[in-house]
């Protein structure tokens, strides 16, 4: 940067708009501090959105279920932390607690590694990438409904152990690149009882890896399925098929032998995940989707001169499995009469045709084959899902609180009439409605508001009781 040149960045008036704390991660996050770096004020951006965001969040989702059960205050009548509280209620931990717990003690054994290196930007990136992927995008995600549960369910009060204990840890494991915010989530977390001895997180030891919670089997059996996922979502976004549309089911390919059984416990992960009905095993990428592979003449051509027509008529003979095996490692070695020649994906067109009823998307070589009709039954439920994201769209935007109770009015026609109709029980449940009404018109005191449901129109009013 140059002052001269007009180009320089005021560094007090980027920490007085975004804070210190996000101008920290971004630096370390971005590169090791001996690396000269350009700053980017897109990038410190994102970085807010991605990683902060996305913390506070999962700390909103437990501070707003715990203050509807009275933890904080009902810890301190009893003079207990919240841990000790939230231990006498919950039940046995079930595996996705068992899989968050491992993934984060195996996160701090990585990061620990790293820091005693003095390499920091890895370890950055690794600490974002389980707070992301791992806490927000799979263990929250996957356990929403236990936090909905009545009273001191065991189950719930095992979810509020395990997501305070992670968010508790996580603070202390940040604290050397974020002080602010995580002094911030220690005190709201621990202090609220007044029975900690710790008067700040950086009075605190740094966390240190419980091997005994490490579950190395069961963190690559959740990567699988977190693939599978990832790669389901992919062909839905490719074919404009909105998650809140259920589905038939996918086909997936996993090589290795026993992989797709080691998935079986997290089927129900995957179904819920990608709202979908089954998961099968597809023994042959061949039977869902069809692949061909010729070579690109103006990337290849000047590379491999005469040899290029030959090249050609091999690479036309290619099997599907050459062709994947090519897609999963990035580059292939092609046998020539006077050697071996490399030849990546740059180098090569590949095409692929789906058979009907099928969206295909591979990554590595995992494949999953996404059934895309819709049938009667699956279009009608998901015009029940709509109803549900439109009508707590409402509740949001009117202010109600998550526990109150409402009442709906629903003026609309068929296929959304029937569809309301048949799914009546399931859209009153998940929107805390003690009733739903189909009507002629929305009263006009009702302020009703005009929706486009998968093509239906529909007028829908909320009231709290």
């Amino acid at each position: 940067m140059s002052t001269s040149k007009g180009n320089a960045v005021n560094p007090f008036d980027i920490v007085h708009k975004y804070g210190a704390d996000p101008l920290r991660w971004y630096m370390l996050s971005t590169s090791n501090p001996w690396v000269p770096t350009r700053f980017d004020e897109d990038a410190l951006v994102e970085v807010v959105r991605k990683f902060f965001d996305t913390l506070k969040n999962s700390y909103s989702f437990f501070t707003l279920y715990a203050n509807i059960d009275n933890i904080a205050k009902r810890a301190h009548r009893e003079s207990k932390t919240i841990e000790g509280f939230l231990e006498q209620f919950a039940g046995d931990p079930e595996r996705i607690d068992n899989w968050v717990t491992s993934r984060f003690n195996s996160l701090v054994k990585r990061v620990t590694g790293r820091l005693d290196d003095y390499d920091l930007t890895p370890a950055a990136r690794m600490i974002t990438d389980f707070v992301i992927d791992d806490l927000s995008n799979w263990y929250i995600r996957l356990n929403r409904r236990r936090f909905w549960a009545p009273a001191d369910d065991p189950s719930k009060m095992r979810a509020y152990l395990t997501l305070y204990r992670i968010l508790c840890a996580a603070a202390r494991l940040v604290a050397p690149y974020v002080p602010f915010l995580s002094e911030y989530l220690w005190q709201e977390l621990i202090k609220p009882t007044g029975k900690s001895k710790e008067l700040s997180v950086h009075m605190t030891g740094f966390p240190v890896c419980d091997e005994s919670a490490v579950d190395d089997e069961l963190e690559e059996t959740m990567a699988l399925a977190q693939k599978v996922v990832s790669i389901g979502r992919a062909a839905r976004s490719r074919k404009n098929l909105k998650v809140r549309q259920p589905l038939a089911g996918i086909l997936v390919n996993i090589p290795g032998i026993g992989k797709f059984e080691k998935m079986q416990p997290e089927m129900q992960a995957i179904r819920d995940e990608l709202n979908i009905k089954k998961v099968e095993q597809l023994s042959s990428v061949s039977d869902v989707v069809s692949l061909s592979a010729k070579l690109n003449f103006d990337k290849a051509g000047p590379l491999l001169g005469s040899a290029t027509k030959e090249v050609s008529a091999k690479i036309a003979r290619w099997s599907d499995f050459d062709i994947m095996q090519m897609q999963a490692d990035g580059r292939i070695e092609v046998e020539l009469a006077d050697g071996a020649i490399s030849l990546t994906a740059e180098e090569i067109e590949i095409q692929r045709i789906e058979r009907d009823g099928f969206a295909v998307e591979s990554d590595g070589w995992i494949t999953v084959a996404l059934r895309t009709d819709i049938d009667g039954d699956l279009r009608d439920e998901g015009f029940a899902r709509e109803m549900v994201n439109k009508i707590q769209n409402m509740r949001k935007t009117s202010g109600f609180e998550v526990t109150d109770r409402i009442t709906v009015m629903v003026s609309t026609a068929d296929p959304l009439a029937a569809a309301l109709r048949r799914h009546h029980e399931f859209i009153r449940r998940e929107t805390l409605a003690d009733r739903i009404d189909l009507v002629e018109t929305i009263p006009a005191d009702n302020m009703g508001k005009n929706w486009n449901i998968n093509g239906v129109k529909a007028d829908i009013a909320v009231k709290k009781q």
